[in-house]
């Protein structure tokens, strides 16, 4: 705080860097807080969600270009007002949005192409991730995948009230006639999880099962011999061929069929397929198995050098899925 506060000059004049302390030590004790406050579970929380102690957080409806906070994750933190309803947004980055100088702001704006942070100069910040949009910090096939899609999407459409939403690389769906919610009773067990065992599950699954709708995935995208699915980083691939058959983009395309609206278990299928967690892809991969067999082909693309002169990589996987098991 010293260089902040001390006039050119000032190392030179004991006075002057006598009063610059003092003032630097109102300062830094006019936003002590006690031990109490300091382990709170509200600052706790607001720390692990890299949130600022002591913002105003107060949602507003209309967020174009208005001034919004970045965390020490580059993560991208506001309040929307959406009706009667305040949604807490989050949304992924990375640290080239977060400001370099004390004063440095960063604005939402909302395009239709998708939705941007910019600096005090309007430029638009782009996000330093192999595969990362050129003209935009997140296109509408990043929105698409992130855990809070639905209202970020719903964000999105208020701003641009005389714009349409459709993400190009999901897939079209014709039968728009939703299940009724006895259709999916009685209820069964939530999607399979990561070495859970799978003998409690029904085989073939029933529609109330969790693992119920990777099945019908499996036999509308790969027919009954089977075939393949890309498995990787979404922001790494952005090439329309790995997009065509990553699994999270055309199973979440899918589920988002009105068909299944009431699916039992829909909710907790799109936050997996949003996440960008490696434990959600090994989830989603254990359904997978439970309804086919299932190969794994490893491969490693070389895109380019660090700052430090390493070499930087991409990895995937193709899932070498096979033919439909009798009955199912």
């Amino acid at each position: 705080m010293i260089p902040q506060l001390a006039p050119p000059g000032c190392d030179i004049d004991p006075a002057v860097i006598q009063e610059t302390f003092r003032d630097a030590a109102r300062r830094v004790s006019s936003g002590w807080i006690s031990r109490e406050d300091f382990f709170s579970s509200e600052r706790q929380r607001a720390k692990r969600w890299g949130a600022v102690y002591g913002r105003d957080y107060t949602a507003y409806p209309n967020w174009q270009g208005r001034d919004v906070i970045v965390d020490s994750n580059g993560r991208v933190h506001f309040w929307w007002k959406d009706g009667e309803r305040d949604v807490n947004i989050f949304i992924p980055g990375s640290k080239s949005l977060i400001p370099r100088e004390a004063g440095e702001r960063r604005f939402l704006s909302f395009t239709s192409i998708g939705i941007s942070v910019v600096d005090d100069d309007h430029q638009v910040l782009l996000r330093k991730s192999p595969g990362a949009p050129l003209d935009v910090t997140w296109n509408k096939a990043n929105i698409g995948m992130m855990m809070q899609a639905t209202d970020i999407i719903r964000c999105w459409e208020f701003h641009l009230p005389e714009e349409t939403w459709k993400d190009e690389g999901a897939q079209e769906v014709v039968d728009t006639t939703a299940h009724p919610p006895e259709f999916y009773e009685p209820v069964g067990l939530p999607p399979l999880r990561q070495k859970q065992k799978a003998a409690k599950y029904p085989a073939p699954p029933r529609p109330g099962d969790g693992t119920w709708i990777v099945n019908e995935f499996l036999n509308s995208f790969l027919g009954d011999t089977g075939g393949r699915l890309f498995a990787a980083n979404i922001d790494l691939w952005p090439e329309p061929e790995y997009r065509a058959e990553h699994a999270r983009i055309q199973l979440k395309a899918f589920l988002e069929n009105p068909k299944y609206l009431h699916y039992p278990h829909r909710q907790r299928w799109l936050a997996i397929l949003g996440s960008a967690e490696s434990i959600d892809t090994l989830h989603l991969r254990a359904n997978i198995v439970f309804c086919r067999t299932i190969e794994t082909k490893q491969i490693v693309n070389y895109v380019g050098e660090s700052a430090k002169g390493k070499a930087v990589n991409r990895a995937g996987a193709w899932w070498l899925i096979g033919p439909r098991k009798p009955g199912w």
